[in-house]
């Protein structure tokens, strides 16, 4: 799953609201090497934002479920 940002978020953490993800799935800003940090809370998936944010007039993140040993 790709999810798309138009603009800047505000802010250090970015929430997709209506978004229920499974325990192991990665978050990552596309760009980006690593994972980013998240929480699911109640039905919003939380995304914690890397610090400094590049300028860019949007933002792509992958969703992906890992897959296990």
């Amino acid at each position: 799953l790709y999810a798309i940002v138009l603009g800047r978020p505000v802010g250090t953490r970015l929430t997709f609201e209506s978004l229920l993800v499974d325990a192991g799935t990665e978050v990552h800003l596309l760009g980006r090497d690593s994972a980013l940090d998240w929480q699911q809370e109640g039905e919003n998936l939380i995304v914690t934002l890397p610090q400094p944010l590049p300028d860019s007039p949007a933002y792509a993140f992958r969703l992906a479920q890992t897959t296990g040993p």
